[in-house]
């Protein structure tokens, strides 16, 4: 129960005005208030929340709104809007708060579009990713809660990540760092393909790298069964090669393999587009050039790989992984990751190197000291310390 109004926190919302939100009779200075109170308090959101299911209506959720244009206070089904955190082509993300979680979490919600037949196959793209996501469970992959509609419109709700995506957060980094991180988002990849998934759009832009250190692959909307065949829609505009388009291909073209740019693709399509991002990571560029689809798949096709990166076991890695042809990459994720770690590791030569290289000195000034006229023990001993050393 909400306290009564004379035991109502200092700015929190009393019956009345919690009434008079949820009936629309707020307006001006007075709703900015109201609004902005409820942007930080959870406890005033679950109590607007639960006035308007007791009402029977809810603040209005018009068409126009269920395109992505939600105002902080307004609903979409038990979930109250705080502020958009973003936009795509074919949905806006927001922070909600969830009155049965008690916290704030991430919703995705479908734009709407005139077209119903294109809707109808973006909102069965949106239900895939929901259930792809929510049979994953690992430190890498972002959790997915639920699933609803709001009118035509479907929406996922996912775990809030406070952070930046790869493509942000990489360029500030160190080699070493990048090539962690992209590790970490590898064991969500491997992790998908463990559970039969594959992801399809693997890019910087799809993981999420958290203020607390976590990396988090998502978007996994193109996802689809290894069991499954791909689906295929509209065609790709030639000279976009950074966008996610519904058309021959579905996913980022810079990105994918050759066999998904025919329209097929499996868990090695995914290690292809992880090796397109582990290059780019480290060179500052794709490994292909080609500013259209056709001079693209060219040098993809070709193994036209740009030049090498470095360090050089990294360049080893990532060309087999960049093969154009399917069965000369690695046969998992696994197995890459594993020489992706190996290769961070301190190369085990090192040791018995400097073992052999230190013996070999010393005895070197032995022979030298015992070749040399019998001096006393004390002798010119600086002069000896100094030739050893």
């Amino acid at each position: 129960m909400r306290p009564a109004q004379g035991s109502t926190p200092p700015g929190c919302l009393d019956e009345g005005t919690g009434a008079a939100l949820v009936a629309g009779q707020l307006a001006g200075d007075e709703l900015s208030a109201v609004e902005n109170h409820l942007d930080s308090c959870d406890s005033c959101q679950a109590f607007a929340a639960a006035l308007a299911k007791v009402a029977g209506s809810r603040p209005s959720v018009t068409s126009e709104a269920s395109a992505g244009t939600l105002a902080a206070g307004e609903q979409i089904d038990r979930y109250t809007v705080i502020a958009e955190l973003g936009r795509g082509a074919s949905a806006v993300v927001y922070e909600v708060s969830d009155p049965k979680l008690g916290r704030h979490v991430a919703l995705k919600l479908m734009h709407s579009k005139a077209d119903e037949e294109r809707e109808a196959v973006l909102a069965a793209r949106m239900l895939d990713e929901a259930r792809s996501m929510a049979r994953l469970s690992h430190p890498n992959v972002l959790a997915v809660h639920d699933t609803g509609t709001l009118g035509s419109s479907v929406f996922i709700t996912m775990e809030l990540c406070e952070g930046v995506t790869l493509a942000e957060w990489l360029p500030t980094r160190t080699p070493t760092e990048r090539i962690e991180a992209l590790l970490g988002a590898g064991r969500g990849l491997q992790a998908a393909h463990a559970a039969g998934i594959v992801h399809r759009d693997f890019k910087p832009e799809n993981v999420l790298r958290g203020n607390d250190g976590r990396v988090l692959v998502t978007d996994f909307g193109l996802a689809r069964s290894q069991h499954k065949s791909a689906q295929l829609d509209d065609e790709i505009e030639a000279g976009d090669l950074r966008l996610t388009r519904t058309g021959t291909v579905v996913g980022t073209p810079a990105y994918m393999a050759p066999e998904q740019l025919d329209g097929t693709c499996d868990a090695l399509s995914d290690q292809f587009s992880f090796c397109v991002t582990l290059y780019e990571a480290i060179a500052g560029r794709r490994p292909f050039a080609g500013d259209n689809m056709a001079k693209l798949s060219a040098n993809v096709r070709a193994d036209r790989v740009r030049a090498p990166i470095t360090p050089r076991w990294l360049d080893r890695i990532v060309r087999r992984g960049l093969a154009s042809d399917p069965s000369r990459r690695f046969p998992s994720m696994e197995e890459l990751l594993a020489e992706v770690e190996k290769g961070l590791r301190p190369s085990r030569w090192r040791v018995p190197a400097l073992v052999a290289v230190l013996a070999s000195a010393a005895m070197a000034s032995y022979l030298m000291m015992a070749g040399s006229p019998t001096k006393h023990c004390n002798e010119d001993a600086n002069e000896q310390l100094a030739r050893v050393w």
